[in-house]
C-alpha cells in the first residue's frame, strides 16, 4: 500500500471520528485534525441516564400488576395474577422482594 492510500484512509478514519464524535455529544467537524480530535474522546460522556424498570415497594402491585408477566412452573401469568396464587410473593411479610 502507497504513502497516499495510507494517507486517504487515515483521512477517512478522522471524518468517521469526527462524526462519532458528534453522535455522542461531543462538538466535532470532519474539518479539525486528527490531534485535536483524538483527546475529545475523553470528552464523551462516561453514563447514560438512569432508567428504573422496577421499584418495589407498597405500590408495586398496583404500579406494575398488569405491565409485568412472570413465568413460572405452571406458565406465564402477570405479576398480579402471580400474587393471587402467590401470596407471600412482593408483600411486606419479605420486604416486597419480587423473587419467590
Amino acid at each position: 500500500m502507497s504513502i497516499a492510500n495510507y494517507l486517504t484512509a487515515l483521512d477517512a478514519q478522522r471524518d468517521q471520528l469526527a462524526r462519532n464524535l458528534t453522535a455522542m455529544g461531543v462538538q466535532a467537524s470532519e474539518s479539525e485534525k486528527l490531534n485535536t480530535l483524538v483527546p475529545k474522546v475523553l470528552q464523551i460522556p462516561s453514563g447514560r441516564p438512569e432508567i428504573t424498570l422496577f421499584q418495589s415497594g407498597n405500590d408495586a402491585l398496583a404500579t406494575y400488576g398488569e405491565s409485568i408477566y412472570t413465568f413460572y412452573i405452571d406458565g406465564y401469568r402477570s405479576l398480579m395474577g402471580f400474587a393471587d396464587v402467590y401470596p407471600n410473593f412482593c408483600c411486606a411479610h419479605n420486604g416486597y422482594a419480587i423473587y419467590y
